[in-house]
């Protein structure tokens, strides 16, 4: 039998805990905040998204995760051995 592994994106909301306990790779999704681009869950938690959202001038916006970024995760699983199963968010539901 093939060892199979999930990938998703942070637009998933998977707790950390599950993550961990069924070793679900999250690639981080691209926040565009004015001027800053951060990578959900490593640049910005959160905590501090929701913090700043309250005050914000300019709201935030979405970019897809970066092509290299998923190459990256994917390579890494097939070098691994791992059939690889991945779960997007529907294009109709982001850009």
């Amino acid at each position: 039998m093939s060892k199979t592994a999930i990938v998703t994106d942070s637009t998933a909301w998977i707790p950390k805990d599950l993550t961990t306990k069924y070793n679900i790779s999250v690639a981080p999704q691209v926040l565009i905040w004015g001027e800053e681009t951060l990578n959900d869950g490593i640049d910005i938690q959160p905590e501090e998204f929701y913090a700043r959202i309250k005050t914000a001038k300019v709201m935030p916006t979405t970019s897809q995760v970066s092509i290299v970024t998923m190459q990256n995760i994917f390579n890494d699983l097939l070098e691994k051995g791992f059939d690889v199963l991945g779960i997007f968010i529907s294009s109709k539901l982001s850009g």
